[in-house]
């Protein structure tokens, strides 16, 4: 039988920090997520965060991580996946 993933689109209005980052999967952990997008993370009030900050991110997350200026996606760890292309404007 073949799974059928769960889908969570959401906007973060800014991913401040991991904490806000670690309050949103907590929230969201009841759904049983495969595919997260959290949409808008890097608004123009925040800048991209370091690699350190990405990597603080990453830490919360069990399965792939993608980041974009304008999106994360995190991906269960059940599934795989790869980026095939990311635009200019990200």
């Amino acid at each position: 039988m073949m799974t059928v993933p769960t889908v969570v689109s959401l906007n973060v209005n800014g991913l401040s920090s991991h904490h806000k980052l670690q309050f949103i999967l907590s929230k969201l952990s009841s759904f049983n997520p495969h595919i997260i997008c959290l949409q808008e993370t890097f608004t123009a009030q925040s800048s991209f965060p370091s690699d350190f900050q990405i990597s603080l991110f990453k830490s919360l997350w069990p399965g792939q991580f993608y980041a974009t200026k304008h999106l994360i996606t995190l991906i269960h760890p059940s599934f795989s996946s790869r980026v095939i292309f990311t635009s200019q404007d990200q």
